[in-house]
């Protein structure tokens, strides 16, 4: 299994892009709004919004895994709109090929990808662990990705879908700037997860932080500058 892969590659996306991503996030609400009232999730110009990072983060590590990795992608970004039976949450983005599975060391003709895409910092008053106990160390300010406590009976946590590899992406919304900023093969995802301190918070939802990520130092996954090499994560996360 491979260790600690960096992912340091950032890229400008254009204003094309942006738009681009911004129309496909207003038209595709209307279909999902009631998914997302379910999740709590009522606030309309904020979905739209992470909608919209989510795709830029896609194409992004379609650029990523094909240019710079040379990987073959067998499904790519996805811009259509769909309703009823049609709506699934599937890996909108699949690699193959041997590099993509020499890489992500898993032994699959198909690599279903999902895009953890962030665009806000987070303080650090606002994690603990699953049990309870306070996270240790912590940096002033980082990055979060927020997960559901369940899914429509799935896994807790987990998005629903056939994922095999989760890639996790910060969108600098200032600068137009978007990266990787690590991948992390789904086993190991449930190991990272870590509860909101908000009350209202605590029963729904779940985090990833950036330096929880980068923390898990045997595990198959990327961290950029940011990490502050003392900090371990307990392996009951």
């Amino acid at each position: 299994m491979k260790q600690a892969e960096y992912i340091k590659e950032k890229k400008r996306y254009s204003k094309q892009s942006l738009k681009k991503c911004l129309n496909f996030a207003q038209d595709v609400y209307p279909t999902i709004k009631e998914q997302l009232a379910k999740r709590g999730q009522t606030d309309i110009p904020m979905s739209i919004k992470q909608t919209m990072v989510g795709k830029i983060a896609e194409e992004f590590d379609e650029y990523w895994g094909t240019k710079i990795m040379g990987f073959d992608c067998l499904k790519r970004t996805d811009f259509e709109i769909y309703s009823g039976g049609k709506k699934d949450f599937s890996s909108d983005l699949v690699f193959g090929g041997d590099k993509a599975r020499e890489y992500f060391d898993l032994d699959k003709k198909e690599i279903n990808v999902s895009c953890k895409a962030c665009f806000y910092r987070i303080g650090n008053k606002y994690t603990e662990y699953i049990n309870g106990e306070s996270i240790p160390v912590m940096l002033p300010s980082q990055y979060s990705w927020v997960y559901q406590l369940s899914n429509n009976g799935g896994v807790g946590g987990h998005d629903n879908g056939n994922h095999d590899v989760y890639i996790f992406n910060i969108v600098d919304l200032n600068n137009m700037k978007v990266g990787a900023y690590a991948w992390v093969v789904k086993d190991t995802v449930s190991k990272m997860f870590i509860r909101p301190f908000m009350e209202s918070k605590k029963e729904s939802k779940l985090v990833v932080q950036q330096e929880t990520c980068g923390g898990l130092r045997h595990f198959p996954c990327g961290i950029d500058e940011l990490l502050d090499t003392n900090y371990e994560p307990k392996e009951s996360i």
